[in-house]
């Protein structure tokens, strides 16, 4: 059975899927895992969980984001739950970093910052200066 990344269960208290301005922000699935649960892909799973989250706007490459300013960018080389997903929508300009090996799992972000975080989400880039780092409990 392939190993699958680490489950970042909670850690984050609860929140609406709004920047706290109040503006909507949209996913953007990166990566990907051969874990399946319950019989979904990661991508599939995440779709769900971003719904049940209140986020509405889901995209797979950055150039369907539209006009999106804020995005949620998310590795689905991760297990989320879902506090920890509200969690991360509530603190824009974050890094939500797995603590044993310091790899970013997920971000919070301004679309001005999005190419670099999403290297740094997808394909292990230096992280961008001046986020705020989450690591779960």
């Amino acid at each position: 059975m392939p190993h699958c990344n680490a489950l970042f269960r909670h850690a984050l208290s609860p929140t609406r899927s709004k920047h706290p301005s109040g503006m909507s922000i949209t996913a953007l699935v990166v990566g990907a895992s051969p874990c399946r649960l319950w019989g979904l892909d990661a991508h599939e799973r995440l779709r769900r969980q971003l719904r049940e989250v209140g986020v509405r706007a889901i995209a797979t490459d950055p150039a369907d984001l539209g006009d999106a300013r804020q995005v949620l960018v998310v590795n689905a080389g991760f297990l989320f739950g879902l506090l920890t997903l509200r969690g991360v929508l509530a603190h824009p300009d974050a890094l939500l970093v797995q603590p044993e090996d310091g790899r970013v799992a997920a971000a919070s972000v301004a679309r001005e910052r999005l190419d670099a975080v999403v290297a740094c989400v997808r394909d292990g880039a230096a992280r961008p200066p001046a986020l705020r780092v989450l690591t779960a409990l």
